[in-house]
């Protein structure tokens, strides 16, 4: 199994504007190097229950405590639906955010 692709993970930061407004941005907590496979349309179909092409699945060695709730792979920008550990990697399972954000 290769390491030899880089993911953003990204949080979402809210800030006061101390007048009241707020404003969220997206900061990059870190960057790894990672396993990235495309799921199958089987698989996509057996999770969400309709056929599609635009779920990733990511795997990176260590465990990823921090809550992270979009990765960037490939210029796109993927949402987390689940994370689990599997002995000594971390693996997320995306899918494409349709705002891009």
């Amino acid at each position: 199994m290769r390491f030899d692709k880089l993911v953003e993970f990204i949080v979402d930061e809210i800030i006061d504007d101390e007048m009241g407004g707020r404003t969220q941005l997206e900061v990059v907590l870190d960057i790894a190097k990672a396993n990235v496979e495309e799921l199958s349309v089987q698989d996509t179909y057996k999770i969400y229950g309709e056929a599609t092409t635009d779920a990733i699945k990511v795997r990176v060695l260590g465990h990823i405590t921090s809550e992270v709730y979009k990765i960037r792979y490939d210029g796109k920008m993927y949402k987390v639906i689940s994370k689990r550990f599997v002995k000594n990697k971390t693996v997320f399972l995306l899918e494409l955010s349709e705002d891009g954000n």
